[in-house]
């Protein structure tokens, strides 16, 4: 289909234009989609190709490619034809401008998070600038990990550790929340809250983001029940929640910066996952989250006060009673 086509013309021949009548004596026949032209009814067709203006060799052939078809009888005009040459160059840079637009911040949200892309992306990129914002954190992190990379090949290590990832971040993002940042195999996501608003958005919030560790769980269990039919090795998922008040903005140095969180509700968080080992549990929260859940919401098993590291005054921790099993 491309070799009989007018765009390959355009595109690999390098014809700048290409014009065909589609009905009378100049009918053109080479391409088979002037045919489909035809039987609905059109009479000419116009083809275009505007090329980028060019930055480096390696941009040469991008552009966008026109194509105008009418019905009216005699086909397009002189008139019209010199139209579209002087109007697309400039509708051409147009679509640039906005497919550019869409490539960044598909980039952006893919490496900083939805919310921190758009916070970048409308300028906010001053080093030091940061906000306080309360939000509910959840700090994921694999257990073995380490001692199976001893034992793995790269490539293979990539897949088993992009599949378990995938597990963590998809719930979360499908809740409306962010993934900050994945460190190693572990990852740091949020749920921002208003600092005014209301206990019921709150609560919602949170119920959102215990479902999305909920989710993350089940999903990891999932995935290890199909490793482990292929006889493949398995990893578990441990997940702290946690609520309070963070900076959120630039943290780094004058030429490499971070957009993140940071604050002691985040080495809180940190260190309530350290917790899940020792406790023999999969998910622990920490009662400032709980205190966010509705008394009609889901179910929150205690287990009393422990000591955190780094943290002065013990603090009380809550689970899930059913979590799925790894």
């Amino acid at each position: 289909m491309w070799e009989r086509s007018t765009l390959k013309v355009m595109v690999d021949d390098g014809e700048p234009e290409l014009r065909r009548r589609i009905l009378g004596p100049e009918a053109g026949e080479e391409f088979p989609i002037l045919e489909n032209f035809r039987q609905e009814g059109a009479t000419d067709y116009f083809g275009m190709i505007c090329g980028y203006a060019i930055e480096s060799a390696n941009e040469e052939r991008f552009g966008v490619v026109f194509t105008w078809t009418t019905d009216r009888d005699g086909g397009f005009s002189d008139a019209e034809l010199d139209f579209f040459r002087e109007i697309l160059p400039a509708l051409a840079l147009t679509l640039r401008v906005s497919a550019t637009r869409r490539f960044a911040q598909a980039v952006a949200e893919a490496y900083l998070g939805r919310d921190a892309a758009r916070r970048v992306l409308n300028g906010e990129i001053q080093r030091g600038h940061v906000e306080t914002v309360s939000a509910v954190l959840i700090y994921s992190d694999l257990c073995g990990f380490t001692a199976m990379g001893d034992r793995m090949g790269q490539h293979e290590l990539v897949e088993l550790l992009n599949d378990y990832l995938a597990c963590m971040a998809e719930p979360v993002e499908a809740r409306g929340g962010q993934v900050l940042k994945f460190m190693g195999d572990g990852s740091l996501a949020t749920f921002e809250l208003s600092l005014n608003g209301d206990a019921e958005a709150r609560a919602e919030t949170g119920v959102a983001a215990l479902a999305a560790a909920m989710d993350a769980l089940a999903r990891v269990a999932e995935l290890n029940q199909t490793r482990r039919a292929a006889g493949q090795p398995t990893m578990a998922l441990n997940v702290a929640l946690h609520l309070g008040e963070v900076a959120y903005g630039n943290v780094g140095s004058p030429t490499r910066l971070d957009f993140t969180v940071i604050g002691p509700a985040v080495n809180e968080v940190s260190r309530l996952e350290g917790m899940c080992d020792p406790l023999e549990r999969r998910l622990l929260i920490s009662e400032a989250f709980a205190n966010a859940i509705p008394e009609d919401g889901p179910q929150l098993l205690p287990l009393g006060r422990h000591g955190l590291r780094s943290v002065r005054e013990p603090v009380r921790l809550f689970t899930v009673e059913e979590i799925p099993e790894a």
